[in-house]
């Protein structure tokens, strides 16, 4: 007898590429799942996407709750979940913790909801401790946001898990000529673009013949961009190239 497949009840925002992989990162290990979220897309690999309360603004995530514990007792009844995932601490992970359903939970930091937005309020501290207080199972990509989740004392399990390329499928290539440095952040002041900049810039003076190069790509709205557009002297004309997306 085959053993009984995992079901996961994803939390996570359907548009972001993020979720997509993990989604499908799970489906292809054998798993089936579902996605409950505020913005709806297509997730390639999901059996249903589920929106609740389309849209982003903030008290959304509260009114939304009692609906979240309707879905999910109705998901319990015809899809049956081995798993609830909630991606996102401060809006997903609220949501996977208050679910209701007597599974194991995992909640995945991205970033932004336990190294920023914690600091907001101390309503989003008091939710953030509460939704890592009743998980399973903890995972950030970065060993700073794991430093901060432990701050909150949570009895789960916390864990690493890297987003990126694959190293078992990616293998770099022969070296090109030169040191080349890519940023595909978008210029929003979270992302510190002003900081990598005069980074780059500090070796380029400390090393001038390494032919470095920085290629940042930006949003196609140019949202942000002022601030980081202002290169700082000591990095040379051609040293910084632009790239739209």
């Amino acid at each position: 007898m085959s053993a009984c497949p995992v079901r996961i009840l994803f939390f996570a925002d359907a548009a972001s590429v993020h979720t997509r992989r993990w989604v499908a990162a799970a489906v292809e290990r054998g798993a089936e799942a579902v996605v409950v979220t505020r913005q709806p897309a297509e997730v390639p690999g999901a059996r249903e996407v589920i929106a609740i309360r389309p849209g982003g603004d903030k008290p959304g995530w509260f009114l939304a709750l009692p609906e979240v514990r309707r879905v999910a007792a109705d998901l319990a009844r015809r899809f049956q979940p081995t798993l609830v995932h909630g991606h996102y601490v401060t809006s997903y992970g609220m949501w996977a913790a208050a679910c209701g359903l007597k599974v194991p939970l995992a909640l995945t930091a991205w970033g932004s909801d336990i190294l920023v937005t914690p600091r907001e309020s101390r309503l989003m501290r008091l939710i953030v401790a509460w939704s890592l207080r009743r998980a399973d199972l903890i995972t950030a990509d970065s060993m700073d946001m794991l430093d901060a989740i432990a701050r909150y004392h949570p009895q789960a399990a916390c864990h690493q898990i890297l987003w990126g390329a694959d190293t078992d499928r990616f293998v770099p290539g022969t070296p090109a000529e030169g040191f080349e440095v890519v940023s595909l952040r978008s210029w929003e002041p979270n992302y510190n673009i002003d900081v990598l900049i005069e980074a780059f810039a500090r070796f380029v003076q400390a090393r001038p013949a390494a032919g470095a190069r920085l290629h940042l790509g930006w949003r196609a709205d140019g949202r942000g961009a002022e601030g980081a557009g202002r290169r700082p002297r000591s990095v040379r004309s051609g040293a910084v190239s632009r790239s739209g997306g």
